[in-house]
């Protein structure tokens, strides 16, 4: 059973080094070509920032780590979608808040669907108490 949370601590931190890569990667000019219309390449772009960062928020809930901790991984992704939405404005992409609010719903529905995870659940007090 290490095994599968060690996995999954690892693939959380391999996920978001390679999802913060392929946002800080200018995006080549005929990649509208391949998606047939900008239209296409903007619904894309934006459906992909809010599934990746749900999928975080899935994996980080999915984590072997205290509450507190988990909470702070939550926070992590949260920083991560400021951070990386400032840092494009610097490799000729454009920031938008619009992105970060679509990263922070991907965060909430991620969040959402691994809900029993962020709260731990108590132990039922015993009758001799």
């Amino acid at each position: 059973m290490r095994w599968r949370f060690l996995f999954i601590t690892a693939l959380f931190w391999f996920s978001l080094a390679l999802w913060t890569i392929g946002l800080l990667i200018p995006v080549p000019a005929r990649s509208t070509e391949v998606f047939g219309s900008d239209d296409i390449k903007f619904i894309i772009a934006k459906i992909l920032h809010g599934t990746a960062y749900a999928y975080l928020a899935v994996l980080a809930g999915l984590m072997n780590v205290s509450p507190r901790r988990r909470w702070w991984l939550l926070g992590l992704l949260s920083s991560h979608a400021f951070l990386t939405e400032f840092l494009q404005s610097f490799v000729n992409r454009g920031a938008s808040w619009r992105d970060v609010g679509l990263d922070h719903l991907g965060i909430l529905v991620g969040f959402a669907a691994s809900w029993r995870r962020w709260f731990p659940r108590s132990k039922p007090l015993s009758r001799d108490s």
